[in-house]
């Protein structure tokens, strides 16, 4: 739902494609969930967010190894 930046927005599914270069925007896609991270969560900042961000990259990027 987005409720840092959109609160009350409907639920949407967002993806960050690891080292993907390309543009996706109004293309159709399929994903496999393989895993969880986190649940949502509300920050207090556009940089928290981005902090976040980055140790869920990092979660993931480990989970390859």
């Amino acid at each position: 739902r987005a409720p840092t930046v959109a609160p009350g927005r409907p639920v949407t599914v967002e993806a960050h494609l690891l080292d993907h270069a390309g543009d996706c925007y109004g293309e159709r896609i399929a994903l496999d969930f393989v895993a969880r991270l986190r649940d949502e969560q509300r920050f207090a900042s556009i940089d928290d967010l981005k902090d976040q961000i980055a140790r869920d990259v990092e979660a993931v990027r480990r989970m390859g190894d």
